[in-house]
């Protein structure tokens, strides 16, 4: 099977943030989440490494075997990730054989899967759902050039979301019918980003990138009128940022102690992210302020980032064991670093065709209302399979 890209750790200009605090762009992607269960990043997201060494297996931790886990990869990919849930609906990305990604949805099983990937476009990935409305990015063909995009559970339902004056452009989280992402005038990595918020269509884009203080700014997750994001300083230090819908309402939620920050979900008057010091990484945990920050690291775990959140709920990864490369463990919280519950003990026994699969990682990428959590877990051949947990 094909090594994935994994678009979901992704979002266009896929951000980790190093133990210095430093920003490391790695690859084409990232993610952003909202109160409706968005994946979304530019992505921004972390890369999953093959782990040579099976990671030895604790005593599961409270509550694991309140998760029933369901494999969606569908026939006909190599591999596939899922970046969004929204009740009984779920969205990601499928990679074919040739190496081009398309944009799926599924409805519980790997057989409900649909293509999403539309006329005019060779690759698509999808990093968000909210009700019956999908976003994502394609990819158009020759020039490779990235327009935000639209859907409503079908290919051909299709909205262009790209706006004028921007060369291309990325749609990461959704709620209702307002959708944020971020968009360049250029295509080198020097090039300008700006965070964006739309309504349904390109012409509604508004520019949220904030007035001073920042050189780039992404939209990574909205819930009802509030998004979040982040914006690099002209050191290239990030710092989660909040909106209320202009780029003069921007809060900077950057914590003391921590030099960077990035938020990828929102929910209601709940953000979540992850931050850096001179130690590590850490999934962080907001209420509208930096001065609210939570740190969600657990206990055992020498990094972790929250990706999602729904209600008091958050979802995202922590790095576990003592081996090299450290194997990533999808994490659940609800609002305390002690409260945290590992998903990945709920991985094993998963077939594909008969065929038992193994998962060394695992990441949780998305979480809605009803609990139902969205994420893939990764074999030792770095592939790839999109997943869904649901509570017993």
């Amino acid at each position: 099977m094909k090594t994935p890209t994994n678009r979901r750790k992704f979002l266009a200009l896929s951000l980790a943030l190093t133990g210095a605090g430093a920003l490391v762009l790695t690859g084409c992607g990232g993610t952003g989440k909202s109160d409706s269960g968005n994946g979304g990043t530019p992505t921004p997201q972390p890369t999953v490494t093959p782990t040579p060494v099976p990671t030895p297996t604790p005593t599961p931790s409270p509550g694991n075997s309140a998760y029933a886990v369901t494999l969606l990869s569908p026939a006909g990919f190599s591999s596939s990730d899922a970046a969004g849930v929204s009740g009984t609906t779920q969205a990601g990305e499928g990679i074919l054989s040739n190496g081009d990604t398309h944009a799926l949805l599924w409805s519980g099983t790997a057989a409900s899967v649909v293509d999403l990937n539309p006329t005019g476009f060779t690759s698509s990935y999808a990093t968000g759902i909210s009700g019956n409305a999908q976003v994502g990015t394609g990819y158009l063909p020759n020039n490779g050039i990235r327009h935000a995009l639209l859907w409503t559970g079908t290919a051909a339902s299709v909205v262009d979301l790209s706006p004028a004056g921007y060369t291309y452009s990325y749609a990461n989280g959704v709620s209702g019918n307002t959708q944020v992402g971020y968009g360049a005038n250029g295509f080198s990595a020097s090039s300008i980003k700006h965070a964006l918020l739309w309504s349904g269509t390109a012409a509604s884009a508004v520019d949220l990138h904030p007035s001073a203080g920042f050189v780039n700014s992404y939209a990574n997750g909205v819930s009802g009128n509030t998004q979040v994001g982040a914006g690099f300083t002209s050191s290239s230090s990030s710092h989660a940022l909040l909106w209320t819908g202009t780029a003069a309402s921007v809060v900077d939620l950057n914590p003391t102690g921590f030099t960077s920050s990035y938020a990828s979900g929102i929910s209601g008057n709940t953000q979540v992210g992850y931050g850096s010091n001179s130690n590590s990484t850490y999934a962080l945990l907001w209420s509208g302020s930096a001065a609210s920050v939570v740190d969600l690291n657990p206990t055992g775990f020498s990094s972790s980032k929250a990706l999602g959140v729904s209600g008091n709920i958050q979802v995202g990864y922590g790095g576990y064991g003592s081996i090299s490369p450290v194997p990533d463990h999808a994490l659940l919280w609800t609002g305390t670093a002690a409260s945290v519950v590992d998903l990945h003990r709920a991985t094993s026994g998963l077939t594909l065709n008969g065929v038992m699969i193994k998962p060394i990682s695992s990441q949780a990428t998305a979480v809605d209302s009803n609990g139902n959590i969205a994420g893939f877990v990764t074999d030792a051949n770095n592939v790839t399979y999109a997943v869904l947990w649901t509570k017993k």
